[in-house]
Parts: structure tokens; C-alpha cells; sequence
């Protein structure tokens, strides 16, 4: 299936105007991960 724009809409700059569509970039939070740094080791 297609993703489709969660928004749709123009972006006018005086004479010039563009289409823009918004997309998600993840669907739930399960799939995005974040690691942490320890500051003194370096290690995750």
C-alpha cells in the first residue's frame, strides 16, 4: 500500500508556489530506538 500525506498543502514565496505533503516517519513508537552514551565509558 502507498503511504499517504497525513497534510497536504502550498508553500507561496511571492510569485512561486510549491506543493508540499506531509508524510509520518514511523508508524508507533515501538519501532523507533534510541541508544544512550555513557559519558565516561563510551559504551551504550
Amino acid at each position: 500500500m502507498a503511504p499517504r500525506a497525513n497534510w497536504k498543502g502550498f508553500l507561496k514565496i511571492g510569485e512561486l508556489s510549491c506543493p508540499v505533503a506531509l508524510y509520518t516517519a514511523a508508524s508507533t513508537s515501538e519501532r523507533i530506538a534510541f541508544h544512550t552514551i555513557n559519558r565516561a565509558t563510551g559504551h551504550r
